[in-house]
């Protein structure tokens, strides 16, 4: 099985070096789950970056919701720059936000999983999704990506449904 052939990988948030951002937005109409993938590297300063997942009814970021629950996620924090001595990762316990360690000169991976079965509420049929980030300084540098996948309605790879427009 190839990644390509059975998701949709999108981008969260370029390359970042600093502060605070709002990723973009991407629709999980067409999909079971979104898997976000953070990696973070830390610079010379002891000041933790905080994630967090809004959800809203378009891209556009109509009828946002901030901070949703985060039910499943999973972290490495403290790899050493040279290479991680480990791949085990923890899983977290769930929280509106996700905040790193304040370990300096090192790299963190963070993977939050989240079931658009999860998303509506009996006002809103919510199938959008934003990484936010606060915190942080220009000692830091993160970048994510959104893997969206388990496609429904028995799509194959070509009918897929895009995970950047609604």
């Amino acid at each position: 099985m190839f990644l390509p052939d059975n998701c949709r990988i999108v981008q969260a948030v370029t390359v970042t070096r600093g502060t605070a951002a709002a990723g973009d937005w991407i629709c999980v109409k067409g999909y079971e789950r979104a898997m976000c993938i953070i990696n973070i590297v830390t610079g010379a300063d002891d000041t933790e970056l905080t994630f967090s997942v809004d959800k809203a009814t378009t891209v556009s970021g109509s009828n946002e919701s901030a901070g949703i629950t985060l039910n499943n996620f999973w972290y490495i924090y403290n790899m050493v720059s040279a290479g991680p001595t480990s791949d085990t990762m923890t899983k977290g316990t769930a929280a509106a936000s996700i905040a790193t360690v304040t370990d300096q000169s090192t790299s963190h991976l963070i993977v939050i999983d989240i079931g658009a079965a999860e998303l509506p509420t009996s006002s809103y049929d919510f199938d959008c999704l934003q990484l936010t980030i606060a915190g942080g300084n220009a000692a830091h540098t993160y970048a994510a990506v959104w893997v969206l996948y388990n496609p429904r309605y028995g799509m194959d790879h070509a009918s897929m449904l895009t995970g950047i427009a609604n």
